[in-house]
This record gives C-alpha cells, sequence and structure tokens, in this order.
C-alpha cells in the first residue's frame, strides 16, 4: 500500500476564496519564498487544500498561527494597526 504525503489535506475543486490564499500571497506576508510556503505545506506545518491540478491553497487560520508562533513581523496583536516611521538625519 502507498502513502500519500498529502494525506491530511484535502482535495477540493473549488475552495472558499476567504478561507484560503495562495502560496504566492503567503509567501509575501512571510517575507519567504513560495518554496519555502510548498515546503512546510507538504510537512503538514501548515495546512490547506491541494487543487485537482496540484496547485496548492494556505488556510489563512493556518497561516496566521504560524505566524504569531514563528513571531513574522506584523503579525502580532500589539503590532495590528501601529503606524512604523522611519527617521533619516542627514547632517551626518
Amino acid at each position: 500500500m502507498k502513502h500519500s504525503k498529502h494525506s491530511a489535506t484535502a482535495v477540493l475543486a473549488r475552495p472558499a476564496a476567504s478561507d484560503t490564499i495562495s502560496t504566492l500571497k503567503a509567501a509575501k506576508m512571510c517575507g519567504v519564498s513560495v518554496f519555502s510556503i510548498q515546503r512546510w505545506y507538504d510537512q503538514g506545518i501548515l495546512t490547506g487544500a491541494t487543487l485537482p491540478g496540484g496547485r496548492r491553497r494556505i488556510s489563512s487560520g493556518s497561516l496566521a498561527a504560524f505566524m504569531k508562533k514563528h513571531i513574522v513581523p506584523g503579525s502580532g496583536e500589539a503590532t495590528a494597526g501601529a503606524r512604523r516611521v522611519l527617521l533619516v538625519d542627514d547632517d551626518a
């Protein structure tokens, strides 16, 4: 009997757009490569769905929990809505 490495994920015809995001968007949100997101999905670190064509969709809840756990900048409640300011002094 062969074991599929995606046994914990579902193959969906049409995942709900609001519940999942693309690997590209997830990568941009985390500041990593698409390959890293795909690898974490394949390892079960991130959850979501695999479309019939093999594309992966990442669960937005799974990504939010991952970002909070791994302290991705801007993912915590403390920084929600906070503004960042860069001061530059040209008198050097």
